[in-house]
């Protein structure tokens, strides 16, 4: 005799609860110049781009948080003192495990670093825990790239003078990112 179905039920951790991390959001100046490198590299690898609307470079990704959580992070971020700052795309690399084309700096400016050393010291006290991995300043091109080919790419430079806090959303059409609130 077969078993009732039982009803799908959603994971608890994520009831009520926002999947949210802290970015560097480009302007329109910065995505269009990353549209050709997109373009090439679309030519020279098989993989799935990222579209222009979700390029971001990730400072802190934080999970599902709760309503609190998030109130805790904002307060944090509120209290982040950020100088702009020049940060400039120069080579195109990959990461073979997550089969990740991205677009980086050979260079990573001090003030870079200090907002993502504040930022994870203000998540750390609101119990949300993080990963323990060193921060790589890369902004994410292509996705399920199974081989890099080497490409030359024209420097982008970019005046960073905010950094935001971003939702992630999933769709059937794929993953969207909107930025809930943004700091200058």
């Amino acid at each position: 005799m077969p078993r009732p179905e039982q009803p799908k039920q959603q994971q608890p951790k994520q009831l009520n609860r926002q999947r949210l991390f802290f970015a560097l959001w480009p302007d329109d100046a910065v995505r269009g110049a990353c549209a050709g490198i997109i373009k090439q590299a679309r030519n020279n690898h098989d993989g799935k781009a990222v579209q222009l609307n979700n390029l971001h470079i990730t400072l802190a990704f934080l999970g599902y948080v709760s309503e609190a959580q998030r109130e805790c992070v904002e307060a944090a971020a509120d209290a982040i003192s950020m100088a702009p700052f020049d940060l400039r795309f120069d080579h195109v690399g990959w990461f073979k495990r997550p089969k990740v084309l991205w677009l980086g700096a050979h260079e990573t400016p001090e003030a870079l670093l200090q907002l993502v050393a504040d930022l994870n010291r203000g998540v750390r006290g609101c119990d949300i825990e993080l990963d323990e991995r060193p921060f790589a300043t890369h902004l994410t091109l292509m996705r399920k790239v199974r081989e890099f080919n080497e490409m030359e790419t024209e420097p982008i430079d970019w005046r960073v003078d905010r950094f935001c806090l971003v939702q992630s959303l999933t769709h059937r059409e794929g993953v969207e990112y909107q930025v809930v609130k943004s700091w200058q």
